[in-house]
């Protein structure tokens, strides 16, 4: 179940990348002022750390409630790390101009990645049976 419910949430997550890139694409042959250097690395990294919190939290959830809370918590902590470094890094590398678009960016692929993540949890969380607590 834990598998199937994995495949799922990345083919779903892909879905919503490619969304992503195609918008943006867009965006940037319309508006060429909105791009930046680091863009291009700020695509894998949010679906891949998604993708790898997520099947974190689904093998927390199939062992206990206690559990999936925790890791739930620290999910969010450990994102906001890698996020704030990697962001903080092309940040750091970009030029004057491009650093106001880096934040809008940034904090806005955080946000959709976000409530998508917590929105497809709580729906999988639901569908995996839990152990009987003793």
């Amino acid at each position: 179940m834990v598998n199937k419910l994995r495949n799922q949430f990345i083919f779903k997550t892909l879905i919503l990348t490619a969304v992503l890139i195609a918008f943006t694409a867009m965006l940037v042959h319309f508006i060429p002022s909105v791009y930046f250097d680091g863009m291009i690395f700020l695509f894998p990294m949010f679906p891949v750390v998604s993708i790898i919190v997520h099947t974190y939290m689904l093998k927390a959830a199939k062992e206990s409630n206690n559990k999936f809370n925790i890791v739930f918590m620290l999910s969010f902590l450990l994102k906001l790390f890698v996020y704030g470094g990697v962001a903080g890094g092309i940040f750091a590398a970009s030029g004057k101009d491009s650093k106001p678009v880096i934040v809008i960016f940034v904090l806005t692929l955080y946000l959709i990645y976000t409530v998508f993540d917590v929105s497809q949890i709580v729906r999988d969380i639901k569908k995996i049976p839990q152990k009987k607590q003793v």
